[in-house]
């Protein structure tokens, strides 16, 4: 059993150094945000719609135990406003590189992550105008340089996914099966193996 969770293990990292490098960055942040290692604002900087999957935590102030108030955790890593995502760049390849420190980081820097993002038609606008990739909006009151992305790049979609194989070689969406990789993988975790 153990020869073959190695195993596992072991095509899991290879399938990670491969994968595309703007993925990984994207799989990477929605990884810190599910830890409360990250969160996003909406565009005023406030709470956003859905914070509990937005990297926001609720608690109950003693005050008025009744009322929920939700607080961010980690880094500000972007705003929301709608369908739309504006990403502070620097915020959250500094995140991603942290989330991904002991095991394979992140293969390119920051410039060609962000021509990866465009060349893999993730952003939604570029500042044409300029020849830049990065737009100016104004958010939380200040004139800042972000990415914009669609706001659901920051949701997970197991289903799309079948494994490092994927769709086209015959793999299906196997419900026991992904039960069977996430106990493998807190398995991993458990007994401090890396992927």
């Amino acid at each position: 059993v153990w020869s073959a969770l190695i195993e596992v293990a072991h095509r899991q990292s290879e399938h990670q150094r491969e994968a595309n490098p703007a993925d990984r960055f994207l799989a990477l942040l929605r990884t810190a945000i599910a830890a409360g290692r990250a969160h996003v604002a909406a565009r005023n900087g406030g709470r956003p719609d859905d914070p509990g999957t937005r990297g926001w935590c609720s608690s109950r102030p003693a005050r008025n135990p009744g009322r929920a108030e939700w607080l961010p955790q980690g880094a500000r890593i972007g705003w929301l406003d709608g369908q739309d995502l504006f990403l502070d760049i620097d915020s959250a390849y500094g995140v991603a590189r942290a989330a991904a420190a002991g095991v394979d980081g992140i293969a390119v820097g920051i410039q060609t992550l962000i021509k990866r993002l465009h060349e893999s038609g993730r952003l939604k606008s570029i500042d044409e105008r300029r020849e830049k990739l990065k737009i100016r909006r104004v958010i939380d009151g200040s004139r800042l340089e972000v990415l914009h992305l669609p706001a659901e790049v920051l949701e997970h979609f197991i289903v799309e996914k079948t494994g490092p194989i994927g769709p086209l070689t015959g793999a299906q969406n196997d419900p026991a099966r992904f039960a069977r990789v996430r106990a493998l993988s807190r398995l991993l975790d458990d007994t401090g193996t890396s992927t």
